[in-house]
């Protein structure tokens, strides 16, 4: 077992102390939205004096105060740092807050043998919120390090939140007993990650798509990045190893090990719950290798329980232990819990759960499930039903004649689905894609539609437009960076980009029904003009209700329905999707 929650000592070299003679940054105060979101109204409750960040250099000389409060001002690029020096060390932590603002740090390279990599190597008690990480390529050689592309090691006993955090990219640790996650290498005490998500591919003697070892809790998050681990290894595509809870959460990437390895589709090893959460890659062990569709080990009490599903291939070498939904399970329950026996492969049987074909899991929720899922019936396996999770990723979905093209950090193979094989296609996952479809058509009020897997008025304006579905589903588009929208909708932003057949993605906020606000996303299709040529309305598609939405140019909110659900959602920002 990967020892990632080892207390090291504080061995910086030369190159990762301090930085002398630090930028001088400006100051500015903003105040946090309950969903983490920064803006700069002195005036509103909560507010924080950051400095500011704007350039790479700045970025680098937050070595020089590990305790303050920092917000982005505007996109990164780091490509003109060859190897990044990583924030904190475990003699020395970042301790501040980190507020992206919903900006882009793209191209970090890290290539370190130091016991913490990744944007932060050490932090502890820091909040971290709202930023992407895009292309980061992070090589650590150190023994038992900690690697991550946020973070090595977070938390070390103290309160952690990192919320709305994506990353890409790819991030390999090759040291003994080194735990790599694509947002965290190690969590250690009570912490917090909600909101984010992960298309890095993973490799480490910890690995998970997310998170190598954890603790804490892991809530409306998912990876689609492959994971792998060598030697006696523990892996998983949403976290590798730990005892924390992880609930409402998925994975989609395949997972693959080593002889007498322990993995999973979701995590590999866990003395923990794991509520409401499925998994859909392959996984793939060795001779002697635990190997389960959702959790390669539950031990100590662990229960895999209230509605968990696993749907991915399970194989593995001579003497492997293999499970549909779990390989081993030692005082670990499973309620409520179900494996596709069409997909886990011949012969495959589970230490826990219920087996069910691909036919009996895609016609109607599972027993126990409630209404934190949805279905569309036939079309595809449950899904997630949450305006928390963020989907603005996997969010642009574009008929075409009778061919869907769903612009997605997902890969799929369901021959049965599809007029010819993708071009993209590798067995990482069976439901993913067909989630997103399902949710851009409408799954809200019954709609009689989705049954016959008819495309109706929820994708054009004109309700006598119909297409049906039949495949195929692409990764073929192109996003603009995230563009923050002060003033009204006009031809000069998002109309410009309607204008020349782009979609549009929108993301704004809406009041939660228990107070405070939280960031939701719409794909905008067309808009409507007055007399005089001006836009009168935008229409969108909501991934959540399914609806298609008209939004006033103006006051950049919805006008219809009437009833839309996500009281007081106002575009705040938006990103073209160019179709290639």
């Amino acid at each position: 077992m990967a020892r990632a929650a080892q207390q090291w000592g504080d061995i910086m070299s030369s190159g990762t102390r301090l930085l002398a003679g630090a930028l001088a940054l400006a100051i500015t105060t903003f105040a946090g939205g309950a969903n983490g979101a920064e803006n700069a109204d002195a005036t509103k409750p909560n507010a924080v004096s950051c400095t500011l960040i704007k350039t790479a250099a700045q970025l680098q000389a937050m070595n020089s105060n590990l305790s303050t409060s920092y917000c982005l001002a505007n996109d990164i690029d780091l490509s003109s740092i060859a190897n990044f020096v990583p924030i904190g060390s475990s003699g020395t932590p970042f301790t501040g807050n980190f507020f992206g603002n919903d900006h882009i740090i793209s191209n970090l390279k890290i290539n370190s043998a130091l016991p913490q990599v990744g944007l932060f190597g050490y932090s502890n008690g820091a909040v971290v919120r709202n930023v992407s990480l895009v292309n980061v390529n992070i090589m650590a050689t150190g023994d038992f390090a900690s690697v991550g592309g946020l973070v090595g090691f977070a938390g070390a006993g103290t309160a952690l939140t990192i919320e709305h955090v994506r990353v890409s990219g790819t991030i390999k640790c090759t040291g003994n007993g080194c735990d790599a996650g694509g947002i965290a290498g190690t969590t250690s005490g009570s912490y917090t990650l909600a909101r984010s998500s992960s298309s890095a591919n993973v490799t480490g003697a910890g690995a998970g798509g997310l998170i190598g070892f954890y603790n804490g809790f892991v809530t409306d998050s998912f990876a689609t990045g492959n994971v792998s681990c060598a030697g006696a290894c523990q892996a998983g595509g949403l976290v590798g190893l730990g005892n924390g809870k992880i609930i409402r959460s998925f994975a989609t990437g395949s997972v693959s090990g080593d002889d007498a390895s322990t993995i999973g589709g979701l995590a590999g090893l866990t003395t923990a719950s794991t509520t409401a959460s499925f998994a859909t890659g392959a996984v793939t062990g060795g001779a002697s290798a635990n190997v389960g569709g959702l959790i390669g080990e539950a031990i100590n009490g662990a229960n895999v329980n209230d509605q968990c599903f696993a749907t991915g291939a399970v194989s593995g070498g001579a003497g492997a232990t293999l499970g549909g939904l779990i390989a081993l399970a030692s005082s670990a329950t499973a309620t409520n819990s179900y494996w596709d026996t069409s997909t886990a492969g011949v012969g495959v049987t589970s230490g826990g759960g219920t087996g069910k074909t691909t036919t009996q899991l895609r016609a109607a929720l599972p027993a126990g499930f409630n209404t934190t899922w949805a279905i569309s019936s036939a079309l595809s396996y449950p899904f997630l039903n949450s305006a928390d999770i963020d989907f603005a990723s996997p969010l642009a979905t574009l008929v075409i004649s009778n061919k869907i093209f769903a612009f997605v950090p997902i890969s799929q193979l369901d021959l049965s689905q599809y007029i010819g094989v993708a071009h993209h296609a590798d067995a990482a996952s069976l439901a993913a894609v067909y989630t997103m479809v399902a949710r851009g058509v409408g799954i809200a009020d019954n709609i009689a539609q989705l049954k016959a897997v008819k495309i109706n008025k929820y994708y054009w304006h004109d309700a006598t437009q119909t297409t049906t579905f039949s495949g195929p589903l692409t990764l073929h588009a192109t996003l603009t960076a995230l563009t923050p929208l002060p003033g009204a909708i006009t031809g000069q932003n998002v109309i410009a980009h309607l204008k020349v057949g782009r979609l549009v993605i929108l993301r704004g906020t809406y009041t939660k029904a228990g107070g405070g606000t939280a960031t939701h996303y719409m794909l905008a299709t067309m808009f409507t003009k007055k007399p005089n040529g001006l836009p009168s309305l935008v229409v969108a598609n909501d991934p959540y209700t399914g609806w298609q939405v008209e939004i006033d140019p103006a006051t950049k909110m919805v006008v219809s329905p009437s009833n839309f659900p996500l009281t007081n959602f106002k575009v705040n920002a938006y990103q073209a999707v160019t179709v290639n």
